[in-house]
């Protein structure tokens, strides 16, 4: 046996060795504890407070071999039974909460809130947010009652994908769900309803326009939109004002001023995933 022989002969067991420690270490990251935290932010209306009472947040926890596909679980016509406290979709578990009344219209342009978390072994599948009956709407300075549109039903789901979960790179997964006011109110005879909707997203994944809209006493109203998605915001009092949680895409900006001031257009604006897309300072005329 020549030289070559003997060393390669000699080499195969090294190399197996190391081929085997990666493999297990790569298991052992799947299978570690990591810490979940859930942000609560606002997609806003023209209110001057929103009342929400939350009792309790929960996420189903995959520990399966399907934990890494990212479809597991997410077709309505298969066993993902979310009655049940564990399935073979995984199990729920209560996260760190709070319980109380939380004014939703106060975590606008950027302002998020750290309202849940847990230690968890496994892949989040969906969230499950069960809210109470005292709810309420600041409109104008009075306040009205905000009636569920089910009473008899009061949890509602969020379904989460990997590209909703950001990882810190500490083993820690974050995960904003945006409270989108302006699908979830609607006025009907003079009474507010609640109809919530909630979006997920993740920072790494999402983009966000900011900038800032003058005069201030504008009271400007700022939506962003294409084809597929839309968000808005309502500038602080110093104008500036932050829409987050955008897929990546090429979007239109319409800034409603209050009369005198004239609406406004821009076009073109690009939005890319882990990306502030500044537009600066407007100007609303007269």
């Amino acid at each position: 046996m020549n030289l070559k022989k003997i060393l390669f002969a000699l080499l195969i067991p090294f190399l197996f060795l190391i081929v085997s420690l990666q493999s297990c270490q790569k298991e052992n990251n799947q299978n570690q504890t990591q810490r979940l935290d859930v942000y609560l932010t606002d997609d806003p209306v023209r209110f001057d407070a929103v009342n929400i009472e939350i009792l309790s947040i929960e996420a189903k926890v995959d520990t399966s071999s399907h934990r890494d596909d990212d479809d597991h679980g997410d077709d309505d016509d298969d066993d993902d039974d979310d009655d049940d406290d564990h399935d073979d979709y995984g199990y729920w578990t209560s996260l760190n909460f709070t319980p109380g009344i939380y004014d939703v219209l106060q975590l606008r342009n950027g302002v998020d809130s750290l309202i849940a978390s847990a230690n968890i072994n496994g892949t989040v599948r969906k969230l499950r947010i069960t809210i109470g009956t005292q709810h309420s709407v600041v409109d104008s300075g009075v306040t009205y009652p905000l009636t569920l549109v089910n009473p008899s039903n009061n949890q509602f789901y969020v379904r989460l994908k990997q590209r909703h979960r950001g990882n810190s790179g500490s083993g820690t997964q974050s995960v904003w769900i945006d409270f989108d006011l302006g699908r979830s109110i609607f006025i009907q005879n003079g009474q507010y309803y609640l109809n919530p909707q909630i979006h997920p997203f993740c920072d790494d994944n999402f983009g966000e326009i900011e900038g800032r809209i003058l005069p201030t006493d504008a009271n400007a109203f700022v939506t962003a939109f294409n084809s597929t998605d839309t968000a808005s915001a309502i500038p602080f009092r110093d104008g500036e004002f932050k829409i987050r949680g955008l897929e990546p895409g090429t979007y239109t900006l319409f800034i409603d001023g209050t009369s005198p001031y004239q609406d406004t257009t821009l076009l073109n604006i690009v939005v890319d995933a882990d990306d502030e897309t500044e537009v600066g300072t407007i100007t609303l005329r007269q």
